[in-house]
């Protein structure tokens, strides 16, 4: 649809010739055509970043800290973006220019009004247009806040009790499902079709609204809560807080004495990262810069921060560290090599690529499935896992990259393995979102929630709000 209005724009740019008499109407449509460009433009760089054109991840990384992007990684959609710009401006001064005339034609009145009408067809029509107007609907926020919304259970960490289990929580940056699927990617994640023979594979964990990008997939899954942003009621945006009254897995952890670990391979200031899990229950939080100051070589690294060999190693190390003594801990980690578009392999992976090595994306999942067998085989060996729930699963589904066209061919669900010694191996279909991962391990480690947020546990019999509403997206 947004080329259609883009062809509408450029036809309405044409019709405008000779038809102004006035430089205040030239002034005007050409302003009017500059914006029917540059909204095509920001539906098109949103939608290329985000799949979903201009959504609330657009909003949200707007109004946070940006440090710590991956420039790399984006220069080609940076350098047509900016040229598409130039000449969207370079369209609109000639409009202006060429519009004005000093004695009009006839038939320059009916091109005039065909332009008009071009261009409010245009930006009418353009799901940017929309976007924008979701946005800033968002920001608005009419209407009075709920202080506790229908189906929101909250919860009080002082009376929650827990028996004591480790928990080892591993974010693989947007590696869904579907890349699991042997019919879509023959022999590309061996090593995690092998474990997940072994593990409670949740096969029905859905994409949801305010959960599609790493900080919000992080907040749903340890808060049971969508992330959104910035309106006067929420707290993100230019706060000292993160969603200080939200209560996530970290709050109710800490409350039971556990030592509480964030390792990413990225900046910490990135999207709040580091905010938020200060602001929840979190001792040490690294980051690229601690990191890497850790690893034999920082000099080693990609645009985003850790390569996962690096991260793994290091994740090990503490782990090893954390077991030896009799304080339970948490540990969450979230690897980097799998992020879009092209993804990053690390050098431990050089001799392995996925087929011919034509896609890149392809060659990272493939080098991130051989590096999380890796470190499962090394927890397993060193015995880390007695008394352990370990987590392995996507943060989100994947953003556009150079697999997206066969990613969608299917319908798209996230990756979830738990491997937990209570629990037998098997698959559990119950259709969920990453907003029920928070109760169902708080109740895995001896919990009794009824739900947290609006989580719910994906091993109980009750229904998720994934099973209960048709839309859920709507409802939130």
């Amino acid at each position: 649809m947004v080329f259609i209005c883009l062809l509408l724009t450029l036809l309405a740019a044409g019709s405008s010739i000779r038809t102004c008499t006035s430089r205040l109407k030239s002034t005007l449509i050409s302003l009017s055509i500059l914006v029917a460009l540059l909204v095509s433009g920001c539906f098109l760089l949103a939608n290329h970043l985000t799949d979903d054109g201009i959504n609330e991840a657009v909003l949200y990384h707007l109004t946070m800290d940006m440090s710590g992007t991956g420039y790399g990684d984006f220069a080609t959609p940076m350098a047509i973006t900016l040229a598409y710009f130039l000449i969207s401006v370079s369209i609109s001064l000639a409009v202006f220019r060429w519009s004005f005339t000093n004695k009009r034609a006839r038939t320059a009145q009916y091109r005039g009004i065909a332009s008009i009408t071009l261009i409010v067809m245009a930006i009418a029509s353009n799901p940017g247009t929309s976007g924008l107007i979701n946005l800033a609907a968002m920001i608005v926020q009419t209407g009075n806040p709920q202080d506790q919304p229908e189906q929101y259970v909250a919860v009080d960490p002082s009376k929650v009790s827990l028996d004591g289990k480790n928990l080892i929580y591993l974010y693989v940056e947007s590696l869904e499902l579907n890349y699991l699927d042997k019919d879509l990617f023959p022999g590309l994640t061996p090593n995690l079709q092998r474990l997940r023979n072994a593990a409670t594979e949740f096969t029905n964990i859905k994409g949801m609204w305010g959960t599609s990008w790493t900080i919000a997939g992080m907040v749903s899954s340890q808060c049971g809560i969508p992330l959104i942003s910035p309106g006067e009621n929420n707290s993100t945006s230019g706060a000292e807080l993160f969603l200080p009254k939200a209560i996530c897995l970290g709050d109710i952890l800490k409350n039971q004495g556990y030592a509480m670990h964030y390792m990413g391979g990225a900046a910490l200031s990135f999207a709040g990262k580091g905010l938020f899990y200060k602001d929840h229950g979190f001792d040490h939080i690294e980051g690229v810069d601690k990191l890497l100051a850790k690893t034999p070589n920082p000099d080693y690294r990609n645009w985003w921060g850790l390569y996962d060999d690096s991260l793994y190693a290091l994740l090990t190390s503490r782990i090893e560290r954390l077991a030896s003594v009799e304080q339970p801990f948490a540990l969450f980690g979230l690897t980097l090599d799998t992020h879009h578009p092209k993804g990053n392999v690390s050098s431990s992976c050089k001799n392995s690529r996925y087929l011919d090595g034509s896609n890149p994306i392809l060659n990272a999942v493939h080098c991130a499935d051989q590096l999380v067998a890796e470190f499962v085989s090394d927890l397993k060996t060193s015995n880390l896992l007695s008394n352990t729930i370990l987590v392995i699963a996507s943060d989100h589904l994947a953003l556009p990259n150079t697999a997206a066209t066969r990613l969608k061919s299917k319908t798209r669900k996230n990756l979830v393995l738990v491997f937990d010694e209570a629990l037998p191996a098997g698959k559990i279909t119950k259709p969920g979102t990453t907003l029920d991962m928070g109760p169902t391990l708080i109740n895995l480690m001896g919990g009794t929630l009824t739900g947290l947020g609006f989580g719910r546990d994906l091993v109980a019999e009750e229904p998720t709000l994934a099973g209960t509403y048709l839309n859920l997206a709507k409802y939130l």
